[in-house]
């Protein structure tokens, strides 16, 4: 097999690995290789529903990862394997933690700015800056000071007593993206533009379906030597500016339109010293 590219990284198959290197490196399998999560059905399903369309996924212990790449078992595919390391998986855990830290800053921010209090903000702001430092600090720290032991011991503790609390931030983290995204429709004229918003998740689901089942053909077709790319976000950016720029065009030549005028004429009308 030829593995094209290696991740350490405790977020595992994450935006970065699934549409940027997947799609620039032509993978055809991710491989994540750890022996905890092989353990851990949530993590599992999470990270199935990370990976692109078309591509295939193996989540295997170390031992095993090593046997199936000198066996030869994925020769004719081209991978990327992810590798999380004990200081990556605490810091995934405090990372969590200090998002949802900053977000109460965030709303404390947001009654500032209500009351006008640019002081307020401004303090808020930086307040909100310390837990998402510590949550970097803490781990790299703690590796720094202590070494690698202290912070695998505080992992495997998070893995086994405190497991519930580790597979709870685990899916608070996958909530995460869904509920700023859900966030951000609050504050756009959804309502407004819905029919943009219908369009916008149509083209990119059918597009990126297409694209995935053109890689996997690809890979069947002997003697094909060229390299297909995933579907490239920086079209479907360039659509969504092209329906912005159709809808702003349009704004402006209904703002620019001649009222209509009454033909009535404005004789016999009655003034207000009249009556």
């Amino acid at each position: 097999m030829s593995i094209i590219a290696v991740r350490v990284d405790g977020r595992l198959v994450h935006g970065q690995v699934a549409n940027l290197w997947t799609t620039k490196l032509n993978i055809s399998r991710i491989m994540v290789v750890d022996n905890d999560i092989v353990n851990n059905d949530i993590e599992k399903s999470g990270l199935r529903l990370a990976t692109p369309a078309g591509v295939k996924l193996s989540i295997l212990p170390v031992e095993k990862a090593v046997a199936n790449i000198l066996a030869g078992k994925y020769d004719s595919q081209q991978a990327i394997a992810t590798i999380a390391v004990p200081v990556a998986a605490l810091m995934v855990s405090l990372d969590v933690l200090g998002r949802f830290a900053n977000t109460y800053f965030a709303h404390r921010i947001d009654a500032q700015v209500e009351a006008q209090n640019y002081k307020g903000i401004e303090r808020n702001f930086l307040m909100g800056i310390i837990p998402w430092s510590f949550s970097r600090m803490i781990p790299v720290g703690l590796a720094l000071a202590f070494g690698s032991g202290l912070v695998k011991t505080i992992v495997e503790y998070l893995n086994g007593p405190l497991k519930w609390l580790g597979d709870g931030l685990t899916v608070a983290g996958a909530v995460l993206p869904a509920v700023g995204f859900a966030i951000l429709l609050r504050y756009l004229p959804v309502k407004k533009h819905f029919a943009y918003l219908i369009l916008g998740f149509t083209f990119t689901t059918l597009f990126a379906t297409i694209f995935g089942y053109i890689q996997l053909a690809s890979g069947q077709i002997k003697g094909f030597a060229g390299t297909i790319n995933g579907l490239p976000m920086l079209a479907i950016a360039l659509i969504g500016f092209a329906f912005a720029a159709i809808s702003y065009q349009t704004g402006q030549k209904i703002g620019k339109a001649p009222r209509a005028t009454s033909s009535n004429d404005d004789e016999g009308e009655i003034e207000d010293d009249e009556i």
